[in-house]
């Protein structure tokens, strides 16, 4: 049996809530058997489609993915996000979505409300994948200058959500501060925890982070002194403990040096060298 489907069935065995089947295409599908059965996602899917993009929002539109919003009569407003397999190496939105369910067990309201997912296959590689959950009004985190400056309560809740989030045995890899979602708990459609939500389930990843794997994750959030002092200090208080001495020497004399060299690098190469190799006349490789 193919890892996704053992690991499905897995996940299946531990939630009753999940509701799973292969098409006859030999599509898999999982959802939330109490918004949608697996057939009448199959069922609404097309139709929802259909009604793409001129009835719907789109949200974003990138390399690697397209997300939008659409009003729907049997789930109301939810949001689709198809991957592009041929880019990304999170290609199964049926994995991800598992990944969603498994945090929204442990930590209620950290994701939106999960209604399913399907992957068309090619043998074993995703050639289509589609990732749908409830539509949940906030805005991302996202800095107004390179370094964010964030109000000292803010970064503590943050803080605080990290470590909760840490406990669970997922975490957020892709950790920038726009993938952390501001929600209001008083909406009906919100939830959220500590007033925050993950709404990009690829971003995603299974494992508990040593102390030094968070501190890294942090430094990724681009927090300036003031608020990544704070932030790290109610993260410590909630998961109970900090770095020790030689940690704080590697993460301050050896990690974040060798980060902020591999910073310069990239700059000096997207600015300074790619205009010097293709002089203007062509653009460069997306990606390389």
């Amino acid at each position: 049996m193919p890892p996704l489907e053992t690991r499905i069935q897995a996940e299946a065995a531990q939630d009753p809530g999940i509701a799973h089947a292969r098409g006859e295409d030999g599509a898999l599908w999982v959802t939330d058997r109490q918004a949608l059965t697996p057939e009448e996602l199959a069922a609404w899917l097309p139709q929802w489609e259909a009604a793409l993009p001129e009835r719907g929002e789109l949200l974003a539109a990138r390399r690697r993915h397209n997300v939008y919003r659409l009003d729907t009569e049997a789930c109301g407003p939810v949001v689709l996000k198809y991957t592009n397999p041929g880019k990304t190496k999170r290609r199964s939105a049926v994995a991800a979505w598992l990944t969603g369910r498994r945090l929204e067990r442990a930590l209620p309201g950290a994701v939106p409300g999960l209604i399913g997912a399907v992957d068309s296959l090619e043998g074993d590689q995703v050639v289509h994948a589609c990732l749908i959950t409830r539509f949940v009004a906030g805005e991302g985190l996202e800095p107004e200058s390179e370094w964010g400056a964030l109000p000292s309560d803010l970064a503590q809740r943050l803080g605080r959500f990290q470590a909760r989030l840490h406990r669970t045995g997922v975490y957020l890899q892709d950790c920038r501060l726009g993938n952390f979602h501001r929600v209001d708990s008083t909406e009906t459609n919100a939830g959220g925890v500590d007033g925050f939500c993950l709404p990009d389930l690829e971003a995603l990843a299974e494992g508990q982070p040593t102390r030094f794997q968070a501190a890294r994750l942090a430094l990724k959030l681009r927090l300036d002194r003031a608020s990544l002092a704070s932030f790290w200090s109610a993260y410590c208080a909630e998961r109970g403990e900090d770095l020790s001495l030689v940690e704080r020497l590697l993460l301050w004399g050896g990690y974040v040096p060798a980060r902020q060299l591999r910073h310069r690098l990239l700059r000096f190469q997207r600015h300074r060298l790619r205009p010097l190799l293709y002089n203007g006349k062509r653009h460069p490789p997306r990606g390389g």
